[in-house]
């Protein structure tokens, strides 16, 4: 049986498929980083009363009273939004924010349309689950 050699050429050949592929695979990253940079960033405001209101209720069983509403109970849902969508972008993307709106108990985000898109799912499951959450605690099973 033959022992396979390592010549200097096939050394250089596989080197060279590695430097080409990490060259490409950095290449299309930085043109697809730049083609998300360059879509169009505009503010919108996302509705999060349920989503406070089973923090709320977490706290009033807890406390035994209904707490008011901080910019702390925002913390949790934020670090869940940033986290779960699209969580690389937030990283690099200074035009991506996100805010809490006391008031209207509403998160402000300024992102581009593709994020908003993220962001609409991602809240929408999080408010039908916490909405289900509340509405078994409201009207227990009786049977």
């Amino acid at each position: 049986m033959r022992k396979f050699k390592w010549s200097i050429a096939s050394l250089f050949f596989i080197t060279t498929l590695l430097v080409g592929f990490l060259v490409g695979h950095n290449r299309g990253f930085e043109t697809g980083k730049n083609q998300w940079l360059s879509l169009p960033v505009y503010t919108k405001t996302y509705q999060v009363l349920s989503l406070i209101s089973e923090q709320l209720n977490e706290r009033n069983k807890r406390d035994g009273s209904t707490p008011p509403v901080t910019d702390e109970d925002f913390d949790e849902i934020i670090a869940d939004l940033q986290s779960n969508v699209l969580p690389h972008v937030w990283e690099f993307d200074a035009n991506t924010k996100v805010d809490a709106h006391l008031p209207s108990l509403s998160l402000i985000v300024t992102a581009n349309g593709a994020m908003h898109d993220e962001i609409e799912r991602h809240l929408a499951i999080e408010q039908t689950l916490a909405g289900i959450r509340i509405e078994d605690r409201r009207y227990p099973n009786t049977n």
